[in-house]
């Protein structure tokens, strides 16, 4: 069977976290933590990116950041429906943040 790499985004962490949930992942009632037998969870929350402007720091030019608006995570599983329960966040970026070895 195919894996299915989900690339996800939700308002904020409560959202995903919510959304995760309903799609079957539990949650660790001690550390919070969400977890499912049949995927991976990578947690990324905020992602940065280039505003095309620069500054120098310790004598260094280096690009200027910004938070691109929303709470991410990437999922891998085998489960078809899984990947529909979480079709409401899923995106599809051009080119990942981070990416499934």
């Amino acid at each position: 069977m195919t894996m299915i790499d989900l690339y996800l985004k939700a308002g904020n962490q409560s959202a995903m976290t919510e959304a995760l949930k309903t799609a079957g992942f539990s949650q660790d009632p001690d550390s919070g933590a969400l977890y499912h037998p049949d995927a991976a969870l990578d947690v990324i929350g905020t992602i940065y990116q280039p505003t095309g402007e620069t500054m120098v720091i310790e004598g260094e030019l280096v690009p200027v950041t910004a938070p691109v608006p929303g709470y991410h995570v990437n999922v891998r599983t085998r489960l078809a429906a899984m990947a529909t329960a979480l079709d409401a966040q899923r995106t599809y970026p051009e080119t990942p943040v981070r990416v499934w070895a």
